[in-house]
């Protein structure tokens, strides 16, 4: 992991929220995206060395990441549940609705 992939990966995230609508579950700062972001970043970092934090579930792989000693406990804790949160209002929207919606609606 160098720090010219961390740039990447940052100028990446600012393309998303630059173009992400402001109710957006997905894209807007804090959203899905980020919690994703950072899981999948230090699964990157740290996957070499401890290949058990590669896993594909983000719930799966926080668990990895905080038994591996990558990722505290507390922020783990706060990533998970923002990220439950998240996961459930956009699959409540979706039933509400009958339709993939990423956004809140007014």
């Amino acid at each position: 992991w160098s720090a010219a992939c961390g740039a990447e990966v940052r100028a990446m995230r600012d393309r998303l929220v630059k173009d992400a609508p402001p109710r957006s579950l997905k894209r807007a700062p804090g959203g899905i995206v980020d919690a994703e972001f950072l899981i999948q970043k230090l699964q990157l970092q740290h996957g070499s060395a401890e290949p058990a934090v590669v896993v594909p579930n983000a719930w799966d792989a926080l668990d990895a990441l905080e038994a591996a000693g990558f990722l505290p406990a507390a922020e783990a804790a706060a990533v998970r549940a923002g990220y439950t949160f998240l996961r459930s209002a956009e699959a409540r929207l979706r039933f509400g609705t009958d339709r993939p919606l990423t956004e809140l609606p007014e």
